[in-house]
C-alpha cells in the first residue's frame, strides 16, 4: 500500500513534534469493554429507558447516594462501580450506534 507524502512548508521544531503524539500510548490501555450483543441489537427505545430505571436503582441511588437531600462523599467502592457501570453503558451506546447506522445505511 503507497503512503501519500505531504510536503512540509515549515520546518518540524520539537514542540510541533510534540503536539503530534498521542496523548495515551497503547500500552497504557489495559482492557476495552465489550458491549452485550443481545442489548446491542435491541433498537426499542422503551427497553433502553428500563434499563436506565434499573441501573439508577441498583447502581447510582444507593449507598451513599440516596432519596434524600444533603451533600455526599463517595466512597472508592461507590466510585470504582460508578466507573465500570460508565464503561459498560458507553460500549453499548457505541454498539447500539453502530447497529442502528448499519441498520439504516442498508
Amino acid at each position: 500500500m503507497a503512503r501519500r507524502v505531504l510536503a512540509r512548508t515549515t520546518p518540524r521544531t520539537e514542540t510541533s513534534a510534540a503536539r503530534c503524539r498521542p496523548r495515551t500510548s497503547a500500552s497504557r490501555i489495559t482492557s476495552a469493554t465489550v458491549a452485550d450483543a443481545t442489548k446491542a441489537g435491541d433498537l426499542n427505545v422503551s427497553h433502553r429507558v428500563a434499563e436506565g430505571v434499573q441501573n439508577a436503582k441498583h447502581s447510582v441511588y444507593t449507598g451513599p447516594v440516596k432519596a434524600a437531600k444533603g451533600s455526599f462523599v463517595l466512597t472508592a467502592k461507590y466510585k470504582k462501580a460508578a466507573k465500570a457501570l460508565a464503561k459498560k453503558e458507553v460500549a453499548l451506546a457505541g454498539a447500539r450506534l453502530a447497529n442502528l447506522l448499519n441498520s439504516e445505511l442498508k
